[in-house]
């Protein structure tokens, strides 16, 4: 008589049933190949996913970059100064010269307030200027605090924090 055939490959499955293994389960078959191509193209449609990602948003911060480069300034007074918000810069407001060769900043909120109370607004230049810096008032005050510790200017009444010994 023949030989009997080889004891078909088997896995037990949770139940402990022996249950005939099927060339799925193979690693050379086209199944456990399709799970190995699934996987890598899912992990190569994240990595391009979050290439593009990274590529828009650099491409938005580069418009944006170019927007601040072309600000206009918020308007002029009366000598034909020109006052500036650069939302980049730790400075709230920045004042420009007529002549374009010097900057003064504002730097306080007192002085926020008393260049505002300064501009005649039956002026049309300062007019412009003062409703311009009241749509930005909200801005501005919550830059100032910054422009305070950039410039290293101290109101009345605060100490250096170094702990100088006396």
């Amino acid at each position: 008589p023949p030989p009997p055939p080889p004891p078909a490959a088997s896995t037990v499955n949770t139940s402990g049933v022996s249950v005939p293994s099927s060339s799925f389960d193979h690693p050379s078959s086209s199944g456990a190949q399709k799970r190995v191509r699934l996987a890598n193209r899912t992990e190569t449609e994240r990595t391009s996913r979050e290439v593009d990602w990274a590529r828009r948003e650099e491409r938005h911060d580069l418009s944006l970059r170019q927007l601040l480069v072309r600000s206009e300034p918020l308007g002029l007074d009366r000598w034909h100064r020109r006052y500036w918000i650069f939302p980049g810069a730790p400075y709230a407001l920045m004042v420009e010269e007529a002549d374009g060769k010097g900057m003064g900043l504002v730097t306080s909120r007192e002085e926020l307030e008393e260049l505002m109370q300064s501009l005649n607004r039956n002026g049309q230049r300062e007019n412009g200027l003062y409703l311009a810096l009241r749509r930005k008032m909200w801005l501005l005050t919550q830059l100032l605090p910054c422009a305070v510790a950039a410039t290293g200017e101290r109101r009345e009444g605060e100490e250096e924090e170094e702990g100088e010994e006396e």
